[in-house]
């Protein structure tokens, strides 16, 4: 599958989404809501970066499009499965492969990456964190149970893939595995995706002093000031604009494209509109990918 970088990805999509309403000017009046940081999406990327983001002591604001009721992101729609190599395993090796997975030009290989300058620091952040997952999901609900399964990575011919201690976890509440839907059901018979989505859960709920949930709020553009600086995201809540200030950051985890036609056929090869079958959450249309292109595309 021929595939594209982000650097051509941002420059040809400029002329698509410049003329969407994917930002607002920094509003004369107060904002409604005011936090240090804002995060737009509540899938397990969302949900990671609010709890880090309080246990630095970060007050937080979560947008999220879905009622928290009826909550399916494709985290909690996922297999379960935690990549947490050896901590005492290779790390050598293990940033070897991590280079090789993340390169887009990596020996034969079809370009599937990211170019050297973004993929080697993807590695070294997943080289330093990777390997102390489980004892964080764990930090978070000590109940939550994770059965090993050591072995080579996914890609056996990438360079570290058999001498890295690679190892993954298939995330679990009770002591067996299971196909079951165990979705919104008792958090004892959680499994795969949704024992995952609990932990994460507990996480925010047990930091509710500093993270705050506005569900069934869909975002709709950054706020940018005269600098070109983000300072805030608008969102829809009960048919109305609310304006958001983010004192120090909005964190952009609303999800891919899987469901939006248009940008499928513009990004994607192959019968990418009708040809495909997706899984995922269909609430995931490329909003938040849109707002992050027009803001960075409409300043340079």
């Amino acid at each position: 599958m021929t595939s594209i970088s982000r650097r051509s990805f941002l420059v040809g999509s400029t002329a698509m989404v410049c003329s969407l309403p994917t930002f607002a000017a920094e509003p004369e009046n107060k904002f409604d809501e005011s936090a240090d940081v804002v995060v737009v999406g509540l899938g397990g990327a969302g949900a990671a970066a609010a709890i880090t983001a309080a246990d630095h002591k970060a007050s937080v604001i979560i947008l999220e499009k879905q009622p928290l009721a009826t909550l399916r992101s494709n985290t909690r729609m996922s297999g379960g499965w935690v990549h947490c190599p050896d901590k005492d395993g290779n790390k050598e090796e293990l940033r070897k492969y991590f280079r090789a997975l993340f390169s887009a030009k990596y020996a034969d290989k079809p370009s599937v990456g990211e170019e050297d300058d973004i993929s080697n620091g993807m590695a070294e952040y997943w080289v330093e964190y990777t390997p102390n997952l489980m004892d964080w999901l764990k930090s978070l609900d000590p109940e939550l149970k994770g059965q090993k399964f050591s072995g080579p990575a996914q890609y056996v011919n990438f360079p570290g893939a058999k001498t890295s201690s690679y190892a993954s976890y298939h995330l679990m509440f009770p002591a067996r595995m299971g196909k079951t839907s165990s979705y919104n059901g008792p958090k004892s018979e959680a499994t795969e995706g949704e024992a995952l989505w609990r932990a994460l859960e507990k996480g925010i709920q047990d930091r509710s002093s500093l993270i705050r949930v506005i569900d069934n709020a869909p975002a709709v553009s950054l706020i940018l000031n005269k600098d070109g600086h983000v300072v805030g995201v608008v969102a829809k809540k009960d048919g109305k604009d609310i304006h958001i200030q983010a004192k120090k950051g909005v964190i952009l985890a609303s999800g891919g494209y899987e469901y939006n036609a248009e940008m499928r056929k513009a990004f994607l090869p192959g019968p990418s509109v009708g040809g495909f079958a997706f899984y995922g959450t269909p609430y995931n249309e490329g909003e938040g990918i849109r707002m992050g292109i027009k803001a960075r595309s409409c300043f340079i």
